[in-house]
């Protein structure tokens, strides 16, 4: 990486495109995520806490894997371009990963928020 500066920064191109590719990022998994869906039937409300989950798993195999794991590896992502984003090349790993996966955790959260708001369904 290039840097910049005596605080060992990222310089400013770096980071001015990470933050694009962040954006760019985030409006695919919005849309892959919120984009309406013309299916034939609705499920029925799930108000039992890890009960998707739990029918996950008992399908088995690769199919409980894909499930579960696609939209984890959506985010995954995030794990480069919010660092770089963030610019700063010495900070420690504990402290860029919390903020990386609150980061994602808090996406994820809105994510879900609005899939079950009814507006994106």
């Amino acid at each position: 990486m290039q840097r910049h500066g005596p605080g060992n920064t990222v310089a400013p191109r770096l980071r001015a495109t990470g933050f694009l590719l962040l954006v760019a990022h985030l409006l695919i998994v919005g849309w892959l995520m919120l984009r309406p869906r013309t299916v034939p039937w609705v499920p029925a409300a799930n108000l039992q806490p890890l009960a998707s989950i739990h029918a996950e798993l008992a399908r088995g195999g690769w199919a409980a894997v894909w499930h579960l794991g696609a939209p984890v590896l959506l985010l995954a992502p995030l794990g480069v371009l919010l660092p770089l984003v963030g610019g700063r090349l010495n900070v420690s790993p504990w402290g860029s990963m919390t903020r990386t996966v609150f980061a994602g955790v808090m996406i994820s959260l809105t994510i879900e928020l609005l899939q079950s708001s009814g507006r994106c369904v």
